[in-house]
C-alpha cells in the first residue's frame, strides 16, 4: 500500500539536494526498493482504472512508468536525475501522442498531480 510514500518523498528531497551520480550510487538500493513499491502501486492503479477504462487492462506498470534518468544532451541543466516519479496511462502505455492520463509525484508541491489530456 502507500505506507512508503513519506519515504519516497524523503528520498526525492535528498536527491534534489544531492543530484549527482555518486550520491545516487550510494542510495541505489533504497531507490530500487522504492521503485518496486511504486510499480506495485501503479499496477494496482491500472487495475482500478481498467474498471472504467477497459482499454487499459493489458497494461503493466513497466509500460507506463518513466525512468528517473534525465536526458541531458540538449539541456543546460545537467543534473542527471529527475526529482519525481511519474507514469502515463493510455492503451499504448507511456509511448503515445494521443490523449492519456499522467501522474507525477514530485517534491515540488505544484508539480504533483493526476492529469488527463494531450501534451
Amino acid at each position: 500500500m502507500s505506507y512508503y510514500i513519506s519515504r519516497l518523498y524523503d528520498f526525492l528531497r535528498e536527491l534534489q539536494a544531492n543530484n549527482n551520480r555518486e550520491w545516487f550510487a550510494a542510495h541505489k538500493e533504497e531507490y530500487d526498493s522504492l521503485r518496486s513499491l511504486w510499480l506495485d502501486d501503479v499496477d494496482r492503479l491500472i487495475g482500478l482504472m481498467s474498471q472504467w477504462e477497459p482499454q487499459l487492462r493489458a497494461l503493466k506498470a513497466k509500460d507506463c512508468v518513466y525512468r528517473i534518468y534525465r536526458d541531458t544532451r540538449f539541456s543546460t541543466d545537467k543534473t542527471p536525475y529527475k526529482i519525481y516519479f511519474s507514469a502515463a496511462f493510455s492503451p499504448w502505455g507511456r509511448k503515445t501522442h494521443r490523449a492519456a492520463y499522467y501522474m507525477q509525484m514530485d517534491v515540488r508541491d505544484a508539480e504533483s498531480g493526476l492529469y488527463g489530456g494531450v501534451w
